[in-house]
């Protein structure tokens, strides 16, 4: 019906009889994926792990700087602290609204914005320990920021972070290990590491089950080329 030259069915679990039946006569392919051991793979593929690299980050605290007009215009200038955010305050709540637009955002909003302007992981090594900074966020007298204590009207909203790059290993005996074929066709093999904290992030080879040369192996995988990191709870 899609017009493909060819259609192949592949299960994890088989075939039932009536299934095979169907398949040989509609000229469907079938295939069957089995799980396998370390032991049983072929020396090309055993990789030792994979390593993923993630972002990751804390907000250590929120300052905010009043606006407020004085002789010779608005003090922003300064880097004094008026009123410090509670510790407690929700990073995702959209607390600042701009009565011109009527947008609202989030201390995270904030925060993505500072990662797309700065890029602030550029120069923080793989592995190493938090790096400790602070963006200096200028707003304009039409934001109003939601507090404890009241509406403000933040002219310098100063976001503390602590920033790192953390490495997450996946194992050869972590991997999904799968053969692939069934009884007339060259078996493949294939070794699929996955990350455990981002589920869309994999490396995976694939070779003949005989295969005895590099040339033989396929790597395939799918990863973001760039990712913002939002605050850990």
């Amino acid at each position: 019906m899609i017009g493909a030259d060819r259609t192949i069915a592949v299960s994890l679990s088989g075939f039932s009889p009536q299934a095979e039946a169907v398949a040989e006569r509609l000229g469907i392919t079938l295939r069957r994926i089995t799980e396998i051991q370390v032991k049983d793979l072929n020396p090309l593929l055993g990789l030792d792990f994979v390593v993923f690299w993630h972002k990751r980050c804390a907000c250590t605290g929120v300052g905010v700087q009043l606006h407020r007009c004085e002789e010779g215009g608005n003090s922003s200038e300064r880097d004094e602290v008026d009123y410090v955010l509670p510790s407690d305050t929700d990073l995702f709540a959209d607390i600042f609204h701009n009565t011109e637009t009527g947008s609202s955002c989030s201390i995270n909003s904030i925060w993505l914005e500072v990662q797309d302007s700065l890029n602030p992981y550029a120069e923080i090594e793989n592995g190493a320990p938090p790096t400790f900074r602070t963006a200096r966020v200028s707003y304009p007298g039409t934001v109003i920021l939601e507090t404890p204590c009241g509406p403000m009207r933040p002219a310098l909203v100063f976001l503390g972070m602590a920033m790192w790059i953390e490495p997450e290993f996946v194992t050869l005996e972590q991997a999904l290990k799968a053969q692939y074929g069934d009884a007339h066709d060259i078996k493949l093999q294939r070794v699929e590491f996955s990350s455990e904290h981002t589920k869309d992030w994999r490396v995976s080879l694939q070779a003949p089950l005989d295969a005895t040369s590099l040339a033989d192996i396929r790597t395939g995988g799918n990863w973001p080329t760039h990712t913002e990191a939002e605050p850990d709870d």
